[in-house]
């Protein structure tokens, strides 16, 4: 009840009321008693000095502390729908963290953080600017359903195995120079975002995402197309069935596009700079087709065998090949 109220105050329309509810009634089924609150209520008060909505704003240090002491000492690490003030992270956090529904009400800095297990802010709302920045997220990483409304940076940080399936990027979505394994975007909004130098070295996932402004890729890698990517089809980067909304824009410069798809998307809301498509200049979605009714299995396999035998040639000083000296490096 306490969550849904405060849903309601601070949610601008009826769609993204049911939206949030839909995934508090989904995050409190899949954490069950876990999500419970242990702690004492303030004296004379209902909630905790965590779960009351203004006690963050009047003690903003003694929360801080006692969030931070929380950290390093609880065994649990479930801090569910808490209202915290501005926060710099420690340096490692090595057990798994539970942030769903949490408020960060003022910045959030958490640059070169080393979350050595999972940790989940789904459903969190982080009303200032929130930096990543270097950080290194070893286990799955949650942002599914969160709202950043102001800048959110994450340049230049890792991600193994993250989401973030219907997010809300209100602000700037910063990921210059991330790395990510493999990522989910599917259903996430974008006011405006820069994904240059990044690295997508795993299947992605960009299905269904609205983008407001301008998106830019620009010298990003999508999947490096080495070893087992190399011979598996479904290792790809999927742009599929995108809505554009205003004078929202995704621009690619500078890339090489012979693993992305763009199937059920308007290419007419997507400019290409300077791109890079296989040889035969086919885009990826006809080759996957081609391969799926066995009419490019054979020549599919052969390419894979021709790059694996220069991959092993450049390893042993047996070939100069410096394109994929850049991949394997």
């Amino acid at each position: 009840e306490v969550e849904e109220k405060w849903i309601d105050e601070n949610s601008s329309d009826e769609e993204e009321r049911r939206k949030r509810k839909r995934y508090l009634d989904a995050i409190l089924n899949l954490l069950g008693e876990k999500a419970d609150c242990d702690f004492e209520a303030i004296p004379g008060e209902e909630f905790c000095i965590f779960h009351d909505p203004y006690y963050y704003n009047e003690n903003p240090e003694i929360v801080r502390q006692e969030f931070l002491k929380l950290l390093n000492e609880n065994e649990k690490n479930f801090f569910v729908g808490f209202h915290l003030p501005s926060m710099i992270l420690p340096e490692t956090i090595r057990k798994d963290l539970h942030m769903e529904l949490a408020k960060f009400h003022g910045t959030l800095k958490a640059a070169r953080t080393i979350f050595n297990k999972s940790v989940s802010f789904s459903g969190a709302t982080f009303e200032r600017a929130v930096t990543f920045d270097g950080t290194i997220f070893k286990g799955i990483a949650s942002f599914s359903g969160a709202t950043f409304k102001r800048l959110a940076s994450f340049d230049g940080a890792v991600l193994t195995e993250a989401s973030f399936d219907g997010a809300k990027f209100k602000g700037l979505a910063s990921f210059e120079g991330t790395i990510f394994e493999k990522v989910i975007f599917i259903r996430t909004m974008f006011n405006e975002a820069r994904f240059n130098e990044a690295k997508f070295l795993g299947k992605s996932f960009f299905d269904e995402s609205i983008f407001y402004g301008y998106v830019i890729f620009k010298n990003t890698s999508f999947l490096p197309d080495l070893l087992e990517k190399c011979i598996d089809p479904y290792n790809y980067i999927s742009f599929k069935r995108l809505s554009f909304k205003g004078y929202g824009k995704v621009i690619f410069d500078s890339c090489e596009l012979k693993r992305v798809s763009f199937i059920y998307t308007d290419l007419g809301r997507i400019e290409f700079r300077n791109t890079k498509f296989d040889e035969d200049f086919k885009i990826y979605d006809e080759k996957l087709f081609l391969i799926k009714i066995s009419k490019r299995k054979k020549e599919f396999i052969k390419e894979c065998r021709e790059k694996l035998r220069t991959i092993i040639d450049v390893i042993d000083g047996k070939k100069i090949d410096n394109r994929i000296k850049k991949e394997i490096d």
